[in-house]
Parts: C-alpha cells; sequence; structure tokens
C-alpha cells in the first residue's frame, strides 16, 4: 500500500523530500551555492502525470476503486476519441498525401501496399547514417549493420515494385515533415481532450504566462516519448525562463530507478540559469559534456540517497535493478578530468560562467574535447536504433584521455591559474 501511494500522489511525495534533496545535492557544491540551489528548485513547476491510458490501465489493476475507476474510464475514452481525430484527420488530410507525392505514387498503388510503404525505414539511408558510414574510426562491425539496414530497405521496396528513395536531402524532408505532423497531433490531442485541459488549467493556476501557445508547451512536456523524464524552459511573457521537469511516473515505474531519474533532473534545475553559455539548454557544443558529468554527479547522489535508506519513487524492497542510462557508459571517458578539474567545473556550471575553464583547460582544448564526445554520443545513438539489446558497443578511452592531457598541460602554466 505504501509503494501505491507514492505512485498515485507523486507529487506529494515529492514535496515531502524537497527539503532532503536541496541539502543532498547542494552537498556536492560549495556550501555558498545552497541557497540558489534551493531557489532554483523550489521555483521550478513539477509534472508527474501520465497519460490517461496508463493511469487508467495502473489503477484498474492495482487500486480498483470505483470513485477513481469512473474518473480515469471517461478521462481516457475522451483523450483515446481525440487521439483518433486528431490522426485520422492529419493522416488523410496532410500525411498520406505527402507520402504518395514523396514516392510519386497512385492512391490504388499505396492503399494495396499501405502497411509496407508506412513501415519503410527511410532514416537508412540519412545523412546521419552516411556520416557514420564515413567515418574511418568507427569500427567495421557497426558499418555492416547499417548496411545490412539499408539492404533490408531496398529489398522492402523491390518487394512492392517500389523505387527506392535514398537521396539523403529528400529523405531529411521527409523525416522534417512527419516529426511536423506528429507534433500536430500532440498538440491538437492536447487541445481537444479534458486531460489536456487539466494540465493547462494547472499551469495557468501558477500564473504563468508564455510567450508561446501553452497547448505546444504542454504537448511537450506530456509527449517524452523514449525518455523518462526531461526539463523543458519556457520563455514567459516577461522575459524570464520559467523551468518544468516533466517525469511521468506510473509511466516509468516498472523500469525502476525513477530516483536516478529525478535526481539527473534535478542537478540540472540547480545549475539552470538566464542566457547562459555554458548551460545544457543553451549551448549545443557542450550539451552532451554536460549531460555526462550530470548523470555522473547524479550515480554519487543517488549513492548517497540510499546509504540513508530514503526510496521517493522507487519501491523500498527493489534496488535490485540493471537501469543504465544513455550517459552511463560514457562517464569513464570525463572521469580522468574531472577527477581532476571537479571544483573548477562544478563552480563553472552552477554560477554559468565557461571563462574560468578556458583559462585554465584552453578554450580550444576543451571545445575539441567536448566536439568530440558529441561526435561520439550521436554516432553511437544512431547505431543504437539498428542494435539488438544484447549488442555491446566498445568505446576506448585513449584518444579522450589524449585531449585531458592537453588541457592538463595547459593548465600547468605559470601565466594562468
Amino acid at each position: 500500500m505504501k509503494d501505491l501511494e507514492r505512485l498515485l500522489n507523486p507529487e506529494k511525495r515529492f514535496l515531502e523530500y524537497q527539503d532532503y534533496l536541496i541539502d543532498l545535492i547542494a552537498s556536492s557544491y560549495h556550501k555558498n551555492f545552497k541557497d540558489l540551489i534551493a531557489t532554483r528548485i523550489k521555483d521550478a513547476f513539477y509534472f508527474f502525470d501520465s497519460i490517461p491510458d496508463v493511469t487508467y490501465q495502473f489503477i484498474k489493476k492495482f487500486n480498483p476503486n470505483i470513485k477513481n475507476l469512473i474518473k480515469y474510464y471517461l478521462l481516457n475514452k475522451n483523450y483515446k476519441l481525440s487521439k483518433i481525430i486528431a490522426e485520422s484527420l492529419v493522416n488523410n488530410k496532410y500525411y498520406y498525401p505527402y507520402v504518395k507525392k514523396f514516392l510519386n505514387i497512385s492512391d490504388k498503388y499505396f492503399k494495396k501496399n499501405k502497411n509496407v510503404i508506412l513501415g519503410l525505414n527511410f532514416e537508412a539511408f540519412s545523412n546521419e547514417y552516411k556520416v557514420i558510414l564515413q567515418n574511418p574510426n568507427l569500427h567495421e562491425n557497426i558499418k555492416e549493420i547499417i548496411r545490412t539496414s539499408r539492404e533490408g530497405y531496398l529489398e522492402k521496396c523491390k518487394s512492392i515494385g517500389l523505387e527506392p528513395i535514398t537521396d539523403e536531402n529528400k529523405i531529411q524532408n521527409y523525416l522534417d515533415f512527419k516529426e511536423m505532423q506528429e507534433n500536430f497531433i500532440k498538440k491538437y490531442i492536447i487541445i481537444a481532450s479534458s486531460f489536456g485541459e487539466s494540465i493547462i488549467e494547472k499551469l495557468n493556476i501558477k500564473n504563468y504566462s508564455f510567450s508561446n501557445s501553452i497547448e505546444s508547451i504542454v504537448s511537450k512536456i506530456v509527449y517524452i516519448d523514449n525518455c523518462t523524464a526531461i526539463t523543458y524552459s519556457a520563455w514567459t511573457t516577461q522575459n524570464k525562463r520559467q523551468v518544468i521537469l516533466s517525469l511521468p511516473v506510473l509511466k516509468n515505474h516498472l523500469q525502476m530507478c525513477l530516483d536516478i531519474c529525478a535526481l539527473h533532473e534535478l542537478v540540472h534545475i540547480s545549475e539552470n540559469e538566464l542566457y547562459s553559455i555554458f548551460h545544457w539548454n543553451y549551448s549545443e557544443k557542450y550539451k552532451i559534456f554536460n549531460e555526462f558529468r550530470t548523470q555522473e554527479k547524479t550515480l554519487k547522489l543517488f549513492s548517497k540517497l540510499r546509504q540513508d535508506n530514503i526510496h521517493i519513487f522507487d519501491q523500498d524492497n527493489n534496488d535490485d535493478n540493471t537501469y543504465e542510462s544513455a550517459y552511463d557508459k560514457f562517464i569513464t571517458l570525463i572521469n580522468p578530468l574531472l577527477d581532476n578539474y571537479r571544483e573548477l567545473i562544478d563552480y563553472c556550471a552552477i554560477t554559468n560562467k565557461v571563462s574560468p575553464i578556458y583559462k585554465n583547460l584552453g578554450r580550444e582544448n576543451f571545445d575539441n574535447y567536448c566536439k568530440s564526445l558529441s561526435t561520439l554520443f550521436n554516432e553511437v545513438m544512431y547505431i543504437s536504433k539498428l542494435l539488438n539489446k544484447e549488442d555491446k558497443i566498445n568505446i576506448s578511452t585513449e584518444f579522450y584521455n589524449t585531449q585531458i592531457e592537453k588541457m592538463k598541460t595547459y593548465s600547468k602554466r605559470n601565466t594562468i591559474k
């Protein structure tokens, strides 16, 4: 019952532990930053809801209270109806006509081969995979996975007598259009469903006035797709940035380690500041490096959390999990840098200043290092889409350690400290 309550009332659970979490996170920085961290965490908006069909199925299985069942049955029914209408509207009016034009095929041909056509993996010939194939430092086995995916795409086209499209520019246009239609569907559901209205009402109660449409913002914090949690920043009409954490607890409760996900995002929020060139949300070239160091810090904080026998969203009796974030396997690439410059990097992250890093490590050195990490991470992520769960990617640390040695050599200069 205790575990059920924390899942059904995640916001209440979070507020119970908010002060503890502030103390925990602040302990990993200089003591002067505790008040700043507390302000940033308390000023953020937290969204823990899952979409109605997930909530309804959970309540139906674990908490069959008739009042809750009726409430979420009606909410889910309305939500699903909005989804059906949105998908039908977009697919028939925009997406299907675009696909037919994109492939230069007739209505009759499309209807006959619809399932195959909609299942075609156009991305196999995207520019991202082309770049990976041209990378001389990437193992041939990885390239073979992409080639196999391409062969599968070509074979499917051949099976229905379709001329395959392999031009990466055309394919990118298709992928962009498809994403745009999917985003339209999400926004429509938010506008049309009572669930969407309830989330908008939550934001309105807090008197947030945003520059972008509130429906667009809500669709982004509701539909986080393959992520477990995200921190989203929205601009208000007063030209200030409101930070919103989305962590749909019921959707992810079976994955376990929701506490790790929450801690990771809270570290981001602790370091969140307006107009920061170093901050993860504004500087694309430092974003991946900062994700790696955020996850490294998160794992240390999580260890302390469990030492204190604290379980916020996770079950008390289940610490035996195999959870691994997308960033975990890359932490070994940044550990030698953090071992030597942790205080400097933490200071720059929380004050949102990058110049001390430039002065101590060299701007070109640091930029090249971060760029290399981003390139590797993006390649691995694209490749991972094609891998089976049991497939592993081995990452060599040698090149990145060499780059760190350049930064350490630079920092030993007598002119600047």
